[in-house]
């Protein structure tokens, strides 16, 4: 199931994908291809270092110098409850509707941090994947 349809008419995408998972210590965000795996821009920043999850958000897009995205899919250490997360390990919230007025125009998806390593599993290689309990 994909979470957002490139609109790009050419085979590659020109949208800018914003991709996080934020925990309890670390926030971690990159930019990533809605056309392929992988990603850039890669930072890991200290939650205790910011006074939210927006804030935190802010510093990456300002620090990494990423455009403004088009489309923004965070993970999150909590349960996603009626579009938004109460952190489990930090008192920051993150809202949906939020983000949506922060990147008008962008789209939207937040997502509990195991439902996102569910949607990741089918594009492991097998390089990615070690048998366990053998």
């Amino acid at each position: 199931m994909k979470l957002w349809s490139p609109t790009s008419t050419t085979g590659t995408s020109s949208q800018c994908l914003l991709v996080g998972d934020i925990g309890g210590t670390n926030a971690r965000f990159a930019i990533a291809n809605p056309d392929t795996t992988g990603f850039s821009n890669e930072l890991t920043l200290q939650c205790q270092d910011y006074d939210s999850a927006d804030i935190a958000i802010n510093a990456y897009l300002e620090e990494t110098r990423a455009a403004q995205p088009d489309i923004v899919c965070i993970a999150a250490a909590g349960p996603i409850v009626d579009g938004g997360v109460r952190f489990t390990n930090n008192d920051w919230g993150l809202e949906e509707s939020a983000l949506t007025r922060t990147f008008q125009g962008a789209k939207i998806k937040l997502l509990n941090d195991f439902e996102a390593i569910a949607y990741s599993i089918p594009h492991l290689s097998s390089e990615d994947r070690s048998p366990i309990g053998l």
